[in-house]
């Protein structure tokens, strides 16, 4: 009864660290999660889901949130796509590299009875742990992206503005289910990019640039998506 219990409730644990106020948040950067175990269209959950949060982290008022050609630039440079992100100290440096206070990274990982998420927020100054959030998902709740998205997204911006009202601010862009396919490409990209294949990161982007529709997040990330483009293009002309 009491693992039933564990995994339908969420769980989430949230504290922040006595020597950093929230009025000392300026900018923010959150890196691709790692994904441990098995996982279905991992690459959705360890760059997808990271982007969309950093979407909805650029909504609040006096944040800024590190443009995302650049943290894959940075990405690129040092390496860590190809062991992933293990310690306080990664987070430090990529930190350093773009100018963040905050470094958002997390571990998911999949337990073969349920998900579990691990997300921590780094104070690039003084490498402390400014907030961790702790998320137990049943497998069909993991693979629901849309709820799964807009529920982590919401938990990462009540610690990051600590406002417990936030989720009625971003309620009304909660991705759809018609989106997630199309999302799944430009996660393609993301990771592609990340890991120094910008050619084929371009060929991602570009279909998901030329994706015409009414639907809130794909627009938006269409915008993302044509940004990356035109941008990678110019880097090699």
């Amino acid at each position: 009864m009491i693992r039933y219990i564990c995994l339908i409730v969420l769980v989430l644990h949230s504290s922040f660290n006595s020597n950093i106020s929230e009025n000392e948040i300026n900018s923010i950067a959150v890196v691709p999660f790692q994904v441990l175990g098995d996982i279905k269209h991992s690459k959705i959950y360890s760059h997808g889901l990271p982007d969309a949060i950093s979407h909805r982290l650029s909504k609040l008022d006096n944040i800024k949130v590190l443009e995302r050609i650049k943290l894959g630039e940075v990405l690129q440079e040092i390496k860590l796509q190809e062991y992933g992100f293990t310690s306080n100290e990664d987070a430090h440096r990529i930190g350093e590299l773009i100018g963040a206070d905050i470094i958002i990274m997390g571990n998911i990982h999949n337990l073969s009875s349920d998900i579990r998420f691990h997300i921590k927020g780094i104070c690039v100054s003084t490498g402390e742990i400014v907030f961790s959030i702790l998320k137990y998902f049943t497998i069909s709740e993991f693979y629901d992206f849309s709820n799964l998205e807009y529920s982590i997204s919401v938990d990462i911006l009540k610690a990051v503005k600590n406002d417990h009202t936030i989720d009625q601010q971003v309620r009304p862009n909660k991705i759809s289910e018609r989106s997630i396919e199309y999302f799944k490409k430009y996660s393609e990209g993301l990771f592609y990019f990340d890991n120094g294949k910008k050619d084929l990161s371009k060929q991602y982007f570009i279909l998901y640039a030329e994706e015409h529709s009414n639907d809130y997040w794909i627009q938006e990330v269409r915008k993302e998506a044509q940004k990356m483009f035109n941008e990678l293009n110019q880097q090699s002309n």
